[in-house]
């Protein structure tokens, strides 16, 4: 059997970890212990196989993700997986009303009450159970069920999630942090040891909020995988949550200068990125959110725009996922033309098949998909390239029993999924070249996703002629995902690069303060500038 071509994942900030919770869950809901055939998917990418000090076998992702004090909630910062390795402290022999607060205050909800009875009597979690967790998720680690190898959670100390007397906000704070001997040596070689256990490490997936300082901590963290790991792939995903409670002036134009810090430094040590959020943009005050066909989710809670972005992220990735797809570097040579490294994302959740995927694309009218990164849409967008993920179409539905099968058109014959939607992109968008990627395996948004789905939406994704109630929730959907190299990436980074532009210094303490030299703020800014005018010029594929 060929050795997994492992990939180690980094995530940077509390809204990435939202993103991360919702990934790994998706993923480990894709298990199949029953199963007697391998799985599409090779779950062996992203998760690896240890043991405890007890001789229990664990599965955990390969990951290692960064917060600050005051975002674990009950989950410790040793993953709990572990916690037998650890020794116990004992009991404090005084309980004061501190230490009575807290308790409550990291009472479990519903579902990591369920969890921790699942543990506990091997009693599995209900499966048409539905959760109502919007009113009670604050932090990531309120709706989690992966555990974690006990190296992956790193905690920054010196500050504290919500504090305004020590705000973690600006993208050099996160650059200086890097310096210090907590991430040049227990980070560092964190990663270090997860790459020596690798038998054939093809890359690292990033994940990273763009609009505070973990922008400058996943930045440098980039130039270190670069430098450190030039050979391998570095796809970089910059997020935002984009609705922000603040209506301050002073804290949207740093949230400016930080996306566009960011960006230009991933845009120079990244192998490709993809900026991603629910809102058409994420760094702005007023930005307005997108409506997604099929999908009622409330743009103002991280536990659900967090969720769509992870949706996106699953379908966008599943080509270097899958048991007989590319690699990273595959699709990064297909999408990363003339230096363009940043590129747009999209989804369609649930994709509604109507029947068959064959007389759905027959009838489908507009675009096929929805962007997911700002002031990008599909719809009369430039498209030089794209790589389109389709999933949950088993090739049982690829075709209705009345389809004729000695047709000359490429349609009646196909006999695989990817086939028939790849034809169907050539005949939509002919001067896109599209790159298309098939699972039969639907994307699992059972318990804790969120439930975000319209009356119409039935357990299994198919859409409904008429609403009715779901007491159960959805558990799986059919899903459309694409990465595209397009012009209007190019015109989000330069309307960025505008704004960014257009404040004036003095109204940017924080970066001063934090060490950021005037004249290196503005050399960022000509980067950008130059990055974004090479997606004006037209190009063959």
């Amino acid at each position: 059997m060929a050795a997994s071509k492992e990939v180690i994942s980094l995530q940077f900030g509390h809204f990435s970890n939202f993103v991360g919770t919702h990934w790994w869950n998706i993923q480990e809901s894709g298990f199949d212990y029953s199963s007697t055939s391998p799985s599409e998917i090779n779950h062996d990418i992203l998760f690896r196989e240890g043991e405890t000090r007890l001789g229990q076998t664990t599965f955990t992702p390969r990951l290692l993700l960064v917060d600050l004090k005051g975002s674990l909630g009950s989950l410790p910062e040793h993953g709990g997986l572990y916690e037998a390795d650890h020794e116990e402290q004992p009991e404090p022999v005084w309980v004061n009303q501190v230490d009575v607060q807290r308790k409550e205050k990291f009472k479990n909800n519903e579902f990591l009450a369920d969890l921790a009875n699942e543990e506990k009597t091997g009693q599995p979690l209900p499966v048409d159970k539905q959760y109502k967790l919007d009113e009670y998720v604050d932090v990531w680690s309120d709706f989690h069920r992966t555990r974690y190898h006990p190296r992956s959670i790193n905690i920054i100390k010196e500050y504290e999630r919500g504090s305004e007397t020590s705000a973690f906000d600006a993208f050099p704070q996160g650059t200086a942090l890097w310096k210090t001997d907590f991430f040049e040596d227990n980070f560092v070689d964190s990663i270090r040891r997860y790459a020596e256990e690798c038998d054939n490490l093809q890359g690292f997936q990033v994940i990273a909020d763009a609009i505070n300082a973990f922008g400058g901590l996943a930045c440098s963290a980039t130039q270190f995988l670069a430098d450190e790991y030039s050979n391998k792939s570095i796809f970089c995903i910059p997020v935002g949550h984009g609705s922000y409670a603040e209506r301050l002036a002073c804290k949207e134009t740093l949230r400016i200068a930080n996306v566009a810090l960011c960006l230009q430094t991933l845009a120079t040590h990244s192998s490709m990125m993809a900026p991603m959020s629910t809102s058409r943009g994420f760094w702005q005050q007023d930005a307005v959110p997108r409506l997604l066909a099929n999908v009622e989710y409330r743009a103002h809670l991280p536990y659900h725009t967090s969720s769509l972005i992870a949706a996106t992220l699953d379908g966008c990735t599943l080509p270097y996922r899958l048991r007989n797809g590319q690699g990273m570097a595959d699709l990064e040579n297909n999408l990363v033309l003339s230096g363009r490294k940043a590129v747009a994302a999209s989804l369609n959740l649930p994709f509604p098949l109507e029947g068959n995927l064959l007389s759905t694309l027959e009838e489908w009218e507009g675009p096929l998909l929805q962007g997911m990164s700002a002031c990008c849409d599909q719809e009369n967008d430039r498209v030089w390239v794209q790589s389109v993920s389709i999933r949950g179409v088993p090739v049982t539905k690829l075709k209705g029993p009345n389809a004729p099968n000695n047709s000359s058109n490429p349609a009646f014959t196909a006999t695989r999924v990817d086939e028939m939607l790849r034809y169907f992109l050539q005949c939509t968008s002919p001067e896109t070249k599209s790159h298309v990627f098939a699972a039969a395996l639907p994307c699992q948004v059972g318990a804790p996703f969120p439930n975000i789905f319209s009356p119409r939406v039935s357990p299994s994704g198919s859409l409904l002629p008429d609403d009715q109630p779901n007491t159960s929730g959805v558990r799986t959907v059919p899903m459309l995902a694409g990465l595209h190299s397009s012009r209007s990436m190019g015109a989000m980074l330069e309307s960025l690069q505008g704004q960014a532009a257009h404040t004036h210094w003095r109204n940017l303490p924080q970066l001063a303060e934090a060490g950021l030299e005037r004249d290196d703020y503005n050399e960022s800014l000509e980067q950008l500038m130059q990055f974004a005018e090479c997606y004006n010029e037209e190009f063959e594929v």
